[in-house]
């Protein structure tokens, strides 16, 4: 909520105040309270700000803005539709979650839509669109740890990756990227996030993350996504080539080694050829990717990643 309540031990609401705005005493998604000489004070999250009021509920100030200035505060953005994307969660994805079969997203697809248009008066493309920009912003858990003999692990994500021959160590890291390497305008990498709905590997899961990654997407053939279910490294997966424009958010990567890269290979937005290789468990997904300017996607690039795919270990 959006308002400060005030509790007796015995759990009676004794009084409560605020409502959701940004005036004086008006609060967007209050994340923190603390009591000091008589006051309390609000970290009034969605504001960038924090506001003081007396135990009673009345206003005595604020201060604080958006920025990275002394005295601002940077965040990330509330989610468009939040309220929405909640009631969304709460009647598809949480059951899919809670159930032990797998969801065949395919099948589901047209109930999904459905519900989309019923709570936003949109499209599904117009309402995914406006979270593109928004989910870019959030930030990068760093959880890969360095291993002797070019090899990269994490425990928490389930997996082992070795450096390509000859590449670099990204330290600047895309949305989802928990290891990138680098060499002569081509990138490979290794995207993970949570399978929270269950979803089988399929043509629709695949979809979902080239149009939440890439922009200006651009498929090999008749204009169609026409992936490959193969056996990769041992593991199922699903593999796809095709051309787009990376949207790209980057983080410093804290775990820099040194004589590693200190920025991306080749100019962010440009466009590039993409070969995906996309895995999907009953509690992660993750795609192994290889990105190259069209004119040096060939024969030795793939080379390389075809290693890096014959080295990936997974649990």
């Amino acid at each position: 909520g959006h308002e400060i309540a005030v509790f007796a031990p015995d759990g009676t609401l004794l009084r409560e105040w605020g409502e959701r705005g940004s005036g004086p005493g008006q609060l967007d998604e209050p994340g923190g309270l603390a009591l000091h000489a008589g006051a309390l004070y609000v970290a009034d999250q969605v504001n960038r700000r924090v506001q003081v009021f007396t135990r009673e509920g009345e206003f005595v100030a604020a201060w604080g803005e958006h920025g990275s200035a002394p005295g601002q505060f940077d965040g990330i953005e509330k989610a468009p539709d939040a309220d929405v994307a909640m009631e969304v969660f709460v009647e598809f994805f949480e059951p899919i979650a809670k159930s032990n079969e797998v969801a065949d997203l395919n099948k589901l697809g047209n109930k999904y839509t459905r519900l989309i248009e019923t709570k936003t008066g949109k499209s599904l493309s117009e309402w995914e669109e406006d979270y593109k920009d928004w989910l870019m912003q959030l930030p990068v858990e760093k959880l890969m740890k360095r291993k002797s003999g070019g090899w990269y692990e994490s425990e928490k994500l389930g997996f082992r990756v070795k450096k390509p021959s000859g590449w670099k160590n990204e330290k600047e890291l895309r949305r989802l990227e928990q290891i990138a390497f680098a060499s002569k305008g081509s990138r490979i990498s290794t995207r993970v996030w949570s399978n929270f709905q269950r979803a089988s590997l399929s043509t629709t899961l695949l979809e979902n993350f080239i149009r939440n990654s890439y922009n200006e997407v651009n498929y090999d053939g008749d204009g169609l996504l026409e992936p490959t279910q193969k056996s990769v490294g041992g593991f199922q997966a699903i593999e796809a080539v095709f051309e787009g424009v990376p949207r790209v958010s980057q983080e410093s990567n804290s775990g820099q080694q040194a004589g590693e890269s200190s920025s991306s290979d080749g100019d962010a937005g440009e466009k590039v050829k993409v070969r995906v290789v996309l895995y999907a468990t009953v509690d992660k997904v993750r795609t192994n990717l290889l990105e190259s300017p069209t004119s040096e996607f060939g024969q030795a690039n793939d080379r390389h990643f075809q290693k890096y795919l014959e080295n990936f270990e997974q649990d």
